[in-house]
């Protein structure tokens, strides 16, 4: 899928990166979507800090073929507090069921 050949893989690519980008933003127009995981470091954040690493990861849009070869808007980065954590969306069951793992970057 890295050199989509056919109008139904490009068609297919743009699907999975919206409805992506609409489960990142948190969106659930489309009904369940799934849920999240979080890493030890993300559970003891403060929930103030907690909320704020939320809305980073809503706002991102640096979607780029480092952190986005397939262009399926799946995996990210951002900092809080100059520590980097990430967030990566797997397909879970379907095409609309999807799981959120957020987490800090030492933790990968």
């Amino acid at each position: 899928m890295n050199n989509p050949s056919s109008i139904e893989q490009i068609n297919s690519i743009a699907s999975i990166a919206m409805i992506n980008d609409k489960f990142r933003k948190g969106n659930t127009s489309f009904g369940k979507f799934g849920g999240y995981c979080l890493t030890d470091r993300v559970t003891s954040l403060s929930f103030e800090n907690f909320l704020q690493l939320i809305q980073l990861i809503r706002e991102f849009n640096n979607f780029n073929s480092v952190n986005d070869p397939y262009g399926e808007h799946d995996y990210g980065q951002v900092y809080l507090n100059d520590e980097e954590y990430f967030f990566k969306i797997d397909l879970t069951d379907g095409f609309f069921n999807r799981t959120m793992t957020i987490g800090h970057c030492l933790d990968q």
